[in-house]
């Protein structure tokens, strides 16, 4: 059982990854499917399986936006995860102000794979932030952020995609239907915590924002 069929995301995305520049609006969402799989939990073990259907070892390109580092490589080998790869792609979404790097949760890399490989793999994932630790989301605390931050656990990930504009991608995780969205100006966040979303451009618009 798939979460979405490569024929819907394919109709739905193609225009993206073909174009060589992006509209100001992007192509209409298909219709989600009524039935979908069930994502990986959190804590899931190199080798695990992935519970997405998934043909091929796409590989995920990802960039840290305040390191420049990049990293292109599968996250998903044969069906299952790869322990080697996953620490690699870590590494990239570590914080880089304390230096420290855990395990993400999986399926952040599971959505960003269908995101990459549908709107536009021609250019990285540009990640503005993933892992943070305690001292960085304190600091982060006074610009805006909340106190129980879905990426002090690994969970979470704020992004672009050079070329495609914000609003489409958080179409597109929102369609995808993980867990939280915010649209924020410059960037999407997405996270693997319960379905909710909430508009950043507006600070009187909590609609169920208990952590980004």
């Amino acid at each position: 059982m798939a979460l979405v069929s490569r024929r819907s995301l394919v109709v739905g995305m193609a225009g993206f990854a073909a174009a060589p520049a992006v509209a100001a609006t992007g192509p209409a969402m298909p219709r989600r499917p009524a039935v979908r799989a069930e994502w990986a939990p959190a804590a899931v073990p190199a080798g695990a399986q992935v519970p997405v259907a998934w043909e091929g070892d796409f590989p995920l390109w990802v960039r840290s936006a305040h390191t420049g580092e990049e990293v292109r490589i599968p996250p998903v080998v044969g069906g299952r995860y790869h322990g080697g790869n996953m620490i690699r792609l870590n590494w990239v979404l570590r914080d880089f102000r304390a230096g420290q790097a855990v395990q993400m949760d999986p399926v952040m890399y599971v959505l960003l794979l269908h995101l990459h490989r549908f709107v536009k793999p021609s250019v990285p994932v540009t990640i503005n932030s993933g892992y943070r630790s305690e001292a960085t989301n304190a600091r982060l605390v006074r610009e805006g952020a909340v106190r129980n931050s879905f990426h002090l656990r690994g969970q979470a990930v704020d992004f672009t995609i050079a070329g495609v504009p914000v609003d489409y991608l958080v179409e597109a995780v929102r369609w995808l239907g993980v867990g939280g969205c915010g649209h924020y100006d410059r960037f999407v966040h997405a996270d693997s915590g319960h379905r909710r979303f909430w508009d950043g451009r507006k600070p009187q618009d909590v609609d169920g924002k208990p952590a980004d």
